[in-house]
């Protein structure tokens, strides 16, 4: 009569290389050898693989791309988002970690984390969301990104190292919020005079005043239109604090009614 058994026990294969597993039976009385097999196996290097699909820089109630081309004002305060997404066939955990620097050098906020269970499925995305951070200086600041897998031995995925945004010394008027400032495409090919138009409205209370700033924004820029101008940059401020109304104040670079030539025009 020939009797089969099973018998399971688990190994972390946790190093790259071959690996042998000797197996013996024996006779349970006489502890005698019955048989003996030897078998191998290679364990081979994971390719892990990941993409940072998005990096964006809120300050205040306005969202940029970093790098933020947009100029963002002093003493706002930010947070950095960013995306990964896993390119592997597998489930995988996510890491990140960033390092933001000021144009002195000085380092204004570490952000390291990994996403809880359930992990990341292959093909999508995760969302880690930094804390908030003054920003008190002028000047080009930086940052330092990598997408990481694999946490009991990272492995860096994806990074970026550059620009984060540019602060100007512009200071927002007592009480307003920037709610939109758009560069528009003109605005990179132009190099005549320009003029800067200030239009202020105020509103009721009940309409959302990032929506309305939005409106009044797209109207002041067609009327400019109309009369010749073309629009070089646009910046909107909403301020919220009276509790009867809303100010909305709208800046308006552009260029003067009928001043674009040919000479003014950049290749």
């Amino acid at each position: 009569m020939q009797l089969e058994w099973e018998y399971r026990n688990f190994c972390r294969v946790d190093k790259v290389g071959a690996w042998t597993l000797k197996v013996r039976f024996l006779e349970q009385s006489t502890s005698a050898v019955l048989d003996e097999k030897t078998f191998t196996m290679t364990a081979m290097a994971v390719e892990y693989a990941g993409t940072v699909t998005k990096k964006q820089l809120t300050y205040d109630e306005t969202i940029g791309i970093i790098p933020v081309t947009a100029d963002v004002p002093i003493f706002s305060r930010g947070i950095v988002t960013v995306l990964g997404r896993n390119d592997m066939t597998t489930t995988q955990q996510m890491g990140i970690t960033w390092t933001v620097n000021d144009p002195e050098g000085y380092e204004v906020e570490h952000y390291s984390a990994w996403e809880a269970w359930p992990y990341c499925p292959p093909g999508d995305e995760h969302k880690f969301d930094g804390g908030r951070f003054d920003i008190e200086k002028p000047g080009d600041w930086t940052i330092n990104i990598e997408l990481l897998m694999n946490r009991d031995s990272p492995v860096v995925v994806d990074s970026y190292d550059g620009l984060l945004c540019s602060v100007s010394e512009e200071v927002l008027p007592p009480g307003y919020n920037l709610i939109q400032h758009t560069i528009y495409h003109f605005a990179y090919i132009y190099d005549g005079d320009d003029e800067v138009t200030t239009a202020t409205f105020r509103i009721d209370p009940f309409t959302p005043s990032a929506w309305a700033t939005e409106k009044l924004a797209e109207k002041v820029k067609t009327e400019a239109e109309k009369m010749g101008s073309r629009v070089l940059e646009l910046k909107a401020y909403a301020d919220t604090r009276p509790l009867l109304w809303s100010d909305i104040k709208i800046d308006l670079k552009a260029t003067p009614i009928g001043g674009v030539t040919a000479a003014s025009v950049g290749a």
